[in-house]
This record gives C-alpha cells, structure tokens and sequence, in this order.
C-alpha cells in the first residue's frame, strides 16, 4: 500500500486495503478505507463528496506497465460536507466492488485477467471535478490487487 497527503497533515494516516490480493474474475473485492488522526486533538476537513472517499479501480495494461485505465469508481454524491475526527479514532469506510464496469465506462465489457490499482481519495471541498478524479486530493492511498480466469 502506498498513501501521498497532498495537503495532509502530518497527524493523520490514510489507508486502503482490500480483504485479499489476489480474486478469481467475477469476485467480490472488499475494500476498506481508513482515515485515522493519530494527533492528539481532533482535526477537521471539508470535501467535496458526502462520503468523503471514492475509490477508483484502474487496470494496469500488460503491454505498458506505466499505463492504467479506470474501470470502476465508486457512486458518490456532491455536496461540500464537514467531517471531524477525534485524537486516535479512524473514520473508516467500506466498499464493494463485483467486478464489473462503472455504467459510463465501457458498459457491458467484461473485465479481464490482470493487474489493478484500487486507489482511495477524499476531494476537497475548493477544487474538484468528477473528470479529475484523484487530481486534486486531500488525502489518496492505493493498493494493487491480481484477477485472475479462475
């Protein structure tokens, strides 16, 4: 798992981890994300999603190893919301991704066999836009997880 806090202070730790690395096509990948203030007051953010996080699923091309397309993001609803996190508490969020293409993404392809990045990010509330998904980020972290034809 990797995490980068582009304006993240350095009193909270971002995660996101699903419930295996590796799925057989069709199953259910379990993702969890967590937002945890490891200071010793309570810190606040604002975002632009009710969530706050949306998680993105990215194929990594075979042939182009440095390529990824999405595949999947998780509904989101836009409204610019408050979150506050007690000293030492998580704000934890929990997805279910069934392996198939977001409905404006290549509708009724199949997914395939491979490499992909389940990446994790909580927009701001002053500059973001669903085409920019992941471009402007309070917090993003990613995993990668294998699907494999059987």
């Amino acid at each position: 798992m990797f995490a980068r806090g582009f304006h993240a202070c350095p009193k909270w730790s971002f995660s996101v981890t699903t419930d295996r690395s590796a799925y057989g096509v069709g199953e259910n990948v379990e993702i969890t994300v967590s937002l945890k203030n490891v200071g010793f007051i309570p810190h606040s953010f604002k975002s632009r999603t009710t969530g706050p996080v949306v998680i993105s699923v990215e194929y990594q091309h075979s042939e182009d190893p440095t390529s990824r397309i999405q595949v999947w993001y998780s509904p989101f609803q836009e409204n610019i919301t408050e979150f506050s996190v007690g000293p030492n508490l998580n704000l934890e969020r929990h997805f279910t991704w069934n392996q198939t293409k977001s409905e404006n993404i290549w509708s009724g392809e199949e997914i395939e066999p491979g490499t992909y990045w389940v990446v994790a990010f909580i927009p701001p509330d002053w500059h973001w836009r669903v085409g920019a998904l992941g471009v402007y980020s309070h917090f993003e972290a990613w995993t990668r997880i294998n699907i494999t034809s059987s």
